[in-house]
């Protein structure tokens, strides 16, 4: 086994909590891959690796971001933000910029959320994680920069000894 492994810091302060208790469906059974959630105390969304913004939704709710080490992540800022078209999110950061371990990526305006009747959780996926990763996560509060997550891929190497059977040493 050959094994690349992933270190991420809380983006935010708040409470870490399972995707399970997220309620939108879309988050909460896996379809955009497994993560946590945040339950924000600050308005404050850092950068929890060193990144390259891969892209920001037009409405700036919604952040794709790309590790060194390649490891893809999304960062949906609240649940129905989107129909707020990017009033509450004051953007740090623009596709394709790199930033480091907790670098300013939005600030967000988590009253303007709330008085519009929209909850401020914030789901993180991971899409592309294989599913025989090891994954742990650090559940409960949490300040921003805080290690939130450890993922340990495994990857399987190529079983050579197909090729002693084709004859080739």
């Amino acid at each position: 086994m050959n094994e690349k492994s992933h270190q991420l810091l809380s983006p935010l302060s708040g409470t870490v909590v399972p995707l399970e208790q997220v309620s939108d469906p879309v988050f909460s059974t896996n379809i955009l891959g497994r993560g946590f959630a945040i339950k924000p105390e600050s308005g404050k969304l850092c950068s929890p690796a060193e990144c390259i913004v891969e892209s920001i939704s037009d409405t700036k709710h919604a952040y794709v971001l790309k590790t060194k080490q390649g490891l893809e992540m999304l960062i949906h800022v609240g649940l129905e933000t989107v129909y707020l078209k990017g009033k509450p999110f004051n953007c740090a950061v623009k596709s394709g910029d790199k930033v480091k371990a907790g670098d300013l990526i939005c600030e967000i305006d988590l009253d303007m959320i709330k008085e519009a009747g929209a909850d401020t959780i914030v789901p993180i996926t991971f899409p592309k994680i294989p599913g025989d990763s090891k994954i742990e996560i650090n559940y409960g509060k949490v300040k921003t920069g805080d290690e939130v997550m450890y993922i340990e891929e495994k990857k399987k190497l190529p079983d050579f000894k197909i090729l002693k059977k084709l004859g080739i040493k």
